[in-house]
């Protein structure tokens, strides 16, 4: 992986971010977006920055991302968004608050 690919991921992780800060991308989605990048960034597996990230998709891994909620019934899809939203309760401030850590940390690397 060279430099080029982790200053995307970088940018990439920014995005995110912002997203899930402003809601424009669901909760659980910006998580899994989150943990994608983490090879990227060159971060080991037990980064404790990210693991509560990684305990987010972990206990949402059942979840629908947004292509396959287009097919799903009305009665599971209310479901889902159910336990997204109690996830979000659950673990909203403390994803907030690593990925402003997640963002201090990459912000300044070269």
């Amino acid at each position: 992986m060279g430099s080029t690919e982790k200053i995307h991921a970088r940018a990439e992780l920014a995005k995110a971010v912002a997203a899930i800060r402003s809601g424009e991308m669901p909760f659980v989605e910006g998580v899994r977006r989150i943990v994608s990048l983490r090879s990227a960034l060159r971060e080991p597996n037990f980064d404790p920055d990210f693991m509560v990230l990684v305990a987010v998709e972990s206990e949402s891994d059942h979840l629908p991302n947004s292509h396959a909620k287009l097919m799903a019934s009305d009665a599971w899809l209310a479901q889902c968004n159910a336990e997204e939203r109690e996830l979000q309760e659950r673990y909203g401030p403390e994803v907030l608050a690593t990925c402003e850590r997640l963002l201090a940390r990459f912000a300044g690397e070269t």
